[in-house]
């Protein structure tokens, strides 16, 4: 009942200064300020989610219609890999990146403290505000993240990944004009990064480059690394 009477009470004082934020916006002066233009433009319809959208020669307004229509547009972009073996490679005299034994709670705790709290939420539920404001549960991550590399196996929802759409430009009921965004697991991301972490170190001491460019494999971490999550650490190989 307590928690319930704070809730009120906050949301109340929320409404209050969100409405006197609004009647300071509308009795400023207009032309010198743009944040009264960039409010409504946030709140018009046709800026959220995804309009109705054209097939063939009829609009679908209906969402799950759209969904369908979103799906077999973004499945069309990718490519199907044939059934071709792999090359040969040869033998590479690089010496292997030393295996990810211990997970340091100090580490999980500085990862968590660093975290941005407005990132989105993955499958999971688990927002980012919620582990960055109560880094008392970096022992449990820790416990979790050792378990994982451990037994050689990832949480099912790791591998899962919620799909938004983001407009791009030009006609809003063409799905060709949207492109497709994963939201992943949060501690999925912070696995990844001490992976990253170590596979970074060992270039940099062994002086090697994984592709041409300054700060390339921070670009390309996030596709590249999610095979060496799965495959190098998870299955307790050494990559090289």
């Amino acid at each position: 009942m307590r928690y319930r009477r704070l809730r009120r009470d906050a949301q109340r004082i929320c409404r209050q200064a969100y409405k006197q934020h609004i009647t300071d916006l509308v009795n400023s002066d207009p032309s010198s300020n743009k944040r009264l233009g960039a409010l409504v433009k946030s709140l018009r319809c046709d800026q959220l989610g995804v309009s109705a959208l054209n097939e063939g020669d009829t609009l679908y307004s209906d969402p799950k219609l759209k969904a369908d229509i979103l799906n077999r547009q973004f499945a069309s972009a990718f490519t199907t890999e044939g059934d071709a073996p792999l090359p040969v490679i040869r033998r590479n005299v690089t010496p292997a990146v030393d295996s990810i034994h211990v997970v340091t709670c100090k580490g999980v705790t500085k990862l968590l403290r660093n975290l941005k709290p407005h990132k989105a939420t993955g499958p999971d539920g688990i927002p980012a505000r919620l582990l960055k404001q109560t880094t008392e549960v970096a022992p449990a991550v820790t416990l979790l993240f050792q378990a994982s590399r451990d037994c050689g196996k990832v949480p099912t929802v790791w591998k899962e990944a919620l799909i938004v759409t983001i407009f791009k430009k030009g006609n809003r009921s063409s799905a060709v004009n949207y492109r497709p965004i994963s939201l992943t697991s949060i501690l999925c991301k912070l696995c990844k990064h001490i992976v990253h972490s170590t596979i970074s170190t060992h270039m940099d001491w062994r002086k090697l480059n994984m592709v041409s460019g300054k700060g390339a494999l921070a670009r390309h971490s996030s596709c590249l690394l999610l095979m060496i999550l799965l495959k190098a650490w998870m299955i307790n190989l050494k990559p090289t």
